[in-house]
């Protein structure tokens, strides 16, 4: 932007840039499920799922996906299953050619932040992706 303003400046009788652009992440609104204490998904999802989000990070190669792994806090070793769920989807994609800079794994005990209580403790046991803008 700064570049732009300065470019701008260079233009006779321009006195002021006002920039109104904004950026729009694209987001991804897969999710893989699992089974209660499970660390692995079943072979559907490859072909259904994960070769989509590596179809996505194709079409936009500036961005880094945070590859989030929950669990539900009733599940033995919630914390460690978690991060486990989002390893796992982590290397599927790297397995795919993704670069490992452009996945971030995070774990989270407990639902995404659009499940409620009331939605179904299953929905707790899953990975989503949230896109993230180069800086």
């Amino acid at each position: 932007a700064s570049a732009i303003a300065t470019t701008f400046a260079q233009i006779p009788g321009a006195n002021r840039v006002v920039n109104s652009l904004q950026i729009v992440i694209p987001s991804l609104t897969v999710r893989l499920y699992f089974e209660a204490g499970a660390d692995r998904f079943v072979d559907v999802d490859i072909a259904g799922k994960i070769d989509p989000i590596r179809q996505f990070l194709q079409s936009y190669p500036d961005l880094t996906l945070r590859v989030v792994g929950h669990s539900a806090p009733t599940e033995p070793n919630a914390a460690a299953l978690a991060m486990q769920r989002a390893q796992l989807v982590r290397s599927a994609l790297m397995s795919r050619g993704i670069a490992a800079q452009r996945l971030v794994g995070v774990a989270k005990v407990g639902p995404p932040p659009d499940v409620t209580q009331g939605d179904g403790e299953w929905m707790s046991r899953c990975v989503r992706f949230e896109a993230i803008a180069a800086p």
